[in-house]
This record gives C-alpha cells, structure tokens and sequence, in this order.
C-alpha cells in the first residue's frame, strides 16, 4: 500500500508539472525590435508623453490589462490603445513594430524618443501593473529596465505552437 501511494503521489506531480508548464507556455516573456517600436509614435504625431498600449483582442492577459487601464489615467500622457485583431492584425505588429507578444507598453516622450519599452508586471499573472509608476519615473528622466512581457504572442507561427486547450487557458 504504500509504495502504491508513494507511485500515485509522484504521478500527481507528474502530471501537475506537465499542465502547470502547458499553462506557463502561453505566457512567456516575449521581446520586441526596439528600432520598429519607435514607429508606433507615427500612430499619434503630436509632440507630447505618449503612451501606447499594445493588446490583443482574445487574450486573457491583454483583456485583463484593459479593464485595469479603464480605471485610470496617465496624467501628462496621450494613452493610445492600439487592439490587435481590431485596430491592426497581430501579424503586422511583428512586421510593423517589431512586437512579439502582448500586452506590450511604450512610452514615447515629445521628441519622438522610446523612453520604455516592455511589459506591466514582474511576474506572469500578477495585477499589480506599474504602468502608472513607470510613466511618472520615466517623466521624471529616470532609465528603466523593462519589465519582461508575459501574454500572449502576436505572430501565428508562435500561436499555433502554444496553443493549448480551453480549459486550461
């Protein structure tokens, strides 16, 4: 009996290991091409604190991080947030701005010049978002390390290889 509860138990392990990496997969830290990220500063021309939330329509993570800037606002910014699957294909977001995966922040100051570049979170699945700290440090003229981008990624290829079923989604 008790080599079989000691069996069971490193099965649960097992399989408890192999969901919780099929879970992580959709939620690796993705990366962007800094060079094409300043393009998104021709979205919205006007010499001012721009911020540009990018987000795809059908990501948990992006659908959670839009309820999240619905509650609030960046003083001194003009927020833009640019949808993928509405507003652009997630497709040309990689061509385009060199974006692989979302929810993805930039912030962009007068002179055209990405300030940041990066995620919202230290961690996939936390809700503490630093977007409003981030934009009041890089206001304030301090460099910031960007935080890792934890979503879902924007090119199909990519797509197709983390697909993972609903209910674990």
């Amino acid at each position: 009996m008790r080599q079989f509860l000691r069996g069971l138990g490193f099965l649960l392990i097992v399989v408890a290991t192999i969901l919780l990496s099929l879970m992580m997969a959709s939620h690796l830290p993705f990366a962007a091409e800094e060079s094409r990220v300043a393009r998104l500063a021709e979205r919205d021309p006007v010499p001012a604190w721009r911020a540009f939330h990018v987000v795809l329509e059908g990501c948990r993570c992006s659908d959670a991080l839009r309820a999240h800037l619905a509650s609030r606002t960046l003083p001194g910014y003009r927020e833009t947030i640019l949808v993928l699957g509405r507003d652009l294909e997630p497709e040309a977001a990689w061509a385009r701005y060199g974006l692989q995966g979302v929810p993805w922040l930039v912030l962009i100051d007068p002179q055209g010049r990405v300030r940041y570049s990066g995620g919202y979170t230290a961690s996939p699945g936390d809700p503490s978002y630093q977007d409003q700290s981030l934009a009041r440090e890089v206001q304030g003229g301090q460099l910031r390390s960007p935080l890792p981008a934890f979503g879902c990624p924007t090119q199909e290829d990519v797509r197709r290889k983390v697909k993972l079923p609903s209910w674990i989604r």
